[in-house]
């Protein structure tokens, strides 16, 4: 039903209108503002899907959904993936797609990373329904984690996997 894959620099305006669309309609769910990445040119999408892994899920030749995998540079944290920019149109939801796009991430990520971590909206209950479905568990919440342009704040549920058994400390 959907085909799950690797965006690359020609699947940039399709990402760019799947992500203005999750930001308009979901400005909880994210960083990033509608107003903010509106402004932005085609090619710093391009970049974006051509620098990140992001995943999109297709029904035919239309991007119905898509993730991102993102992985710290550092030493003392790269075995910490964090898994980013779940969104799936409101119209290809409950048929699965959220499903495919996390088991994507899971799949490229537990070859790369010990633990995946997320931020959701403490007030996004199916996601975190889904989330929990994966085995991803609370850890803490944050308050007032972001603020909307509307000056809403909300606050974000902190979850986690572990994908790989962690080597014994040297202590």
């Amino acid at each position: 039903m959907f085909e799950v894959r690797q965006l690359d620099a020609a699947d940039a305006a399709d990402y760019r209108d799947i992500r203005l669309e999750a930001l308009e309609a979901c400005p909880e769910s994210f960083g990033s503002s509608h107003a903010e990445d509106a402004g932005l040119p085609l090619v710093r999408f391009r970049e974006i899907v051509s620098e990140n892994v992001v995943f999109g899920g297709f029904q035919g030749p239309v991007l119905q959904g898509v993730v991102g995998f993102a992985r710290p540079l550092s030493l003392k944290t790269r075995h910490k993936g964090t898994l980013w920019g779940l969104y799936v149109r409101e119209h290809a939801r409950g048929m699965g797609l959220a499903d495919e796009l996390i088991k994507a991430v899971l799949a490229y990520a537990g070859t790369r990373v010990e633990i995946l971590q997320l931020r959701v909206p403490k007030t996004n209950e199916p996601a975190i329904r889904v989330f929990t479905r994966h085995r991803f568990q609370t850890w803490g919440t944050e308050p007032r984690a972001l603020r909307t342009e509307a000056n809403d704040y909300f606050d974000a549920c902190h979850m986690y996997r572990l994908l790989k058994d962690s080597p014994p400390s040297a202590q």
